[in-house]
């Protein structure tokens, strides 16, 4: 199994997923990803009723893709180059 290696012992196991109908990609998020991820974002926040502005977006991709942000993470399912879903997930410290 291939890992993602964040630094300071953190590493998240790099998958590939495989289902009956559909062949996918789980990676994490890189910069090329913004548009793509912010539509998804979009469509998640407008399930929920929700709205933010621009500036918003901008700042949680820009740390969600900082490697130096520990705390702050992102993986996307990729299919044929486009990104089908999105998790982000946030590490407390003890």
């Amino acid at each position: 199994m291939n890992y993602l290696d964040k630094g300071d012992n953190f590493t998240v196991p790099k998958f590939d997923c495989t289902e009956t109908i559909m062949t996918f990609l789980i990676r994490e998020l890189n910069h090329q990803d913004f548009e793509q991820w912010r539509g998804l974002w979009q469509k998640y926040l407008s399930f929920y009723e929700t709205t933010l502005a621009d500036n918003i977006y901008t700042s949680t991709f820009d740390k969600l893709v900082d490697r130096k942000i520990k705390s702050q993470n992102a993986f996307v399912a990729v299919k044929s180059e486009k990104l089908i879903g999105l998790v982000h997930f946030i590490f407390h410290k003890d």
